[in-house]
């Protein structure tokens, strides 16, 4: 009996003592797996400043690039508008040394005789200078309009066999700007200009005399565009012109300050032309 008791015993000791074991074994792996947590949590605390350094730096970097994107795009800008400016002014200056040239040169007899005969008995001589010859089935329109009404009209036309054409009766259509520059000057005449684009200022500033009908059938983009010099001159038409014309209410708006602007869409318009020679006629 004795034997079975101090057996049992033993066994329960040993049963203790592998129990103290294994807990004791426990505690090391607990100790050391917060040992391992709290580096990681170290490493994580390090490493989350590492990223918002690194985030800010990005932020940074980021905004640095931005200001550099819009410093290019306004030095861009510059550039372009100097580049506007330049190329305005220097194709006006070629435009005029070219007329100026030419028109010395050109022999004013070689125009024809039935226009000077047409010029005597005409109401006026009305002058479309080469321009925006997309426009030009607009302004032979109109021209033909007043060419009927009495007018002596002269159109641009680069296409042309001769030197000028005979249209309709009072319509002509010519290709030698320096010739009729010439003819003009030489016999005196002050015409009207049927202006629809600043550039064809570079001929008819060559004019001593003339009468300014500006014409706005386009966008600014085309008839001036970003330029400050040919914005300028813009205004200096609106302002000087005699008579001012648009072709549409899309374009009223570049004539604001001319309360005695007029619509006029087309040649056919007879009420608006009529409008333009009676203005032509004070």
């Amino acid at each position: 009996m004795n034997r079975q008791r101090l057996y049992a015993d033993s066994l329960a000791l040993l049963e203790q003592g592998h129990q103290e074991v294994q807990l004791d074994a426990l505690r090391r792996v607990h100790g050391a797996k917060l040992i391992e947590l709290n580096e990681r949590r170290r490493d994580a605390r390090t490493l989350g400043q590492s990223v918002k350094e690194l985030s800010d730096a990005v932020k940074a970097k980021e905004l640095q690039a931005v200001a550099l994107e819009q410093h290019m795009q306004r030095m861009s800008q510059l550039l372009e508008h100097k580049k506007q400016l330049a190329s305005y002014e220097s194709e006006y200056e070629q435009r005029q040394r070219y007329y100026i040239q030419e028109s010395e040169r050109a022999d004013a007899k070689l125009f024809p005789d039935v226009a000077r005969a047409k010029r005597n008995s005409c109401k006026g001589v009305i002058v479309a200078p080469d321009g925006l010859r997309f426009q030009s089935d607009r302004i032979s329109g109109l021209l033909k309009g007043l060419a009927d009404d009495g007018y002596l009209c002269f159109s641009f036309n680069v296409d042309l066999n001769e030197v000028i054409e005979r249209g309709a009766d009072g319509f002509y259509e010519y290709k030698d700007e320096a010739l009729l520059l010439s003819w003009l000057t030489k016999q005196k005449i002050a015409p009207t200009i049927l202006c629809t684009w600043v550039l064809q200022s570079a001929w008819f500033d060559l004019l001593p005399n003339k009468t300014i009908w500006y014409d706005l059938c386009d966008h600014e983009d085309v008839l001036w565009g970003m330029d400050a010099t040919s914005r300028l001159k813009h205004y200096g038409l609106l302002k000087d012109a005699s008579i001012v014309t648009f072709s549409n209410r899309n374009w009223k708006k570049y004539v604001a300050a001319r309360q005695d602007a007029i619509e006029l869409e087309s040649g056919s318009d007879i009420a608006a032309v009529s409008r333009v020679s009676a203005c032509l006629e004070v």
